[in-house]
């Protein structure tokens, strides 16, 4: 359990949801959402959240060789933040009725990468160069 495989494993869940959101949020909504009927402006949203999320993956996975660093630390807080935001809000969707029951496969996968971080946060040290 090393920041290289989390960075490894957090980046390719978010290239699994974020090319998809670009090349087609329709599908993506009729998968996840209960009323899957989204407006073009939603798509477009859709469209930047996966742009977003594609980037955050390429950065991630362009740092798993990176030593220890006050970088890296950082990136482990922003995967330990965003996960635990995201379980969260996604626990809210399925509890509304907004998101369906394949909205737990989120909840999994925000959970390991959000616990994996949590645990590699203490033991991150960082170059003080």
């Amino acid at each position: 359990m090393t920041a290289k495989n989390l960075f490894i494993f957090a980046g390719v869940c978010l290239l699994l949801f974020g090319v998809p959101l670009i090349i087609s949020p329709e599908t993506m909504a009729k998968t996840f959402l209960i009323d899957p009927t989204i407006s073009s402006g939603a798509a477009a949203t859709f469209r930047g959240y996966g742009i977003f999320l594609t980037a955050v993956a390429i950065g991630q996975i362009s740092a798993m060789n990176a030593g220890h660093s006050k970088a890296r630390r950082g990136i482990l807080i922003t995967i330990a933040l965003a996960s635990v935001f995201i379980l969260i809000n996604t626990i809210y969707e399925i509890v509304t009725e907004v998101g369906n029951a394949k909205c737990w496969s989120i909840v999994v996968l925000d959970a390991i990468t959000g616990l994996w971080s949590i645990m590699l946060l203490p033991k991150e040290k960082t170059s003080e160069a």
